[in-house]
């Protein structure tokens, strides 16, 4: 996705470019054709910069493979279409514009495809149901991974739901026959941690409220090694977050 995000944003700043390149260097050069030609290419070229834009956010799950594509097809119908224009507009050469219409069709195949496997995608998320077995701290991070907002997560396990209260209630109380861990301490090592925080931060932060502890790397050092400590870029991602299993549980 960060690939085409930047493509897309190059596109953007080339369209911009050319079109000020028209207004100022072509308009006193070329006749009133060429230039509404070499401006019609800037303007479609900034449709579709956008267009990738598009195409790059909508690069994720079922739809991921399908926006590529049109991407991909939205880059050729640039090269092809607005490429010949601008080929055209600069040169007078008009067997330029037999190119051009391949990249119009280049355009809308892009655009068809994107409309129409963004939907099947949306027909297929609302009717999917997910059934998770188990609400041990794998089931409990399989359902989280699914409850995304686009399908039907249901969680069963054998024993009964947490009491109600706070999570040293549970603690006190809560008796799970298929989950004997339920007392032991849990850590989650930095790739974890670093999932939840980044995209899950409500559930962090319950955690946190509920008596989880958040151990960075600086907690770790000796103390003769911490005075000399200065934080770098990927630190924050080898936190680890410790807590009881029933809190992580509750």
């Amino acid at each position: 996705m960060r690939v085409w995000l930047s493509i897309a944003a190059i596109n953007g700043a080339l369209a911009v470019a050319f079109g000020a390149f028209a207004a100022h260097e072509l308009a006193g050069r070329l006749d009133a054709h060429a230039l509404s030609t070499f401006e019609t290419g800037a303007r479609y070229h900034m449709y579709h910069a956008l267009a990738m834009g598009l195409a790059a956010l909508a690069m994720q799950g079922a739809a991921a493979r399908s926006a590529k594509w049109s991407a991909i097809l939205f880059l050729f119908g640039i090269f092809l279409f607005c490429g010949s224009l601008y080929f055209l507009a600069l040169t007078g050469m008009h067997a330029s514009a037999f190119v051009a219409p391949f990249g119009g069709v280049s355009f809308l195949a892009g655009w068809v495809l994107l409309a129409i496997r963004r939907d099947a995608d949306q027909n297929m998320s609302t009717d999917e149901h997910v059934l998770v077995a188990g609400s041990g701290i794998a089931g409990l991070g399989a359902a989280l991974a699914f409850g995304d907002g686009r399908r039907r997560v249901t969680l069963i396990d054998r024993d009964h739901p947490a009491p109600g209260g706070d999570a040293e209630e549970a603690f006190q109380s809560w008796e799970r026959r298929g989950a004997t861990q339920l007392r032991h301490s849990h850590v989650f090592l930095g790739r974890l941690t670093t999932l939840i925080r980044e995209r899950h931060p409500q559930l962090l932060s319950d955690l946190l409220d509920s008596g989880a502890r958040l151990f960075t790397f600086e907690d770790g050092l000796p103390p003769p090694l911490k005075s000399g400590y200065r934080p770098k870029p990927g630190d924050d991602e080898l936190a680890i977050l410790s807590a009881a299993a029933q809190r992580s549980n509750w």
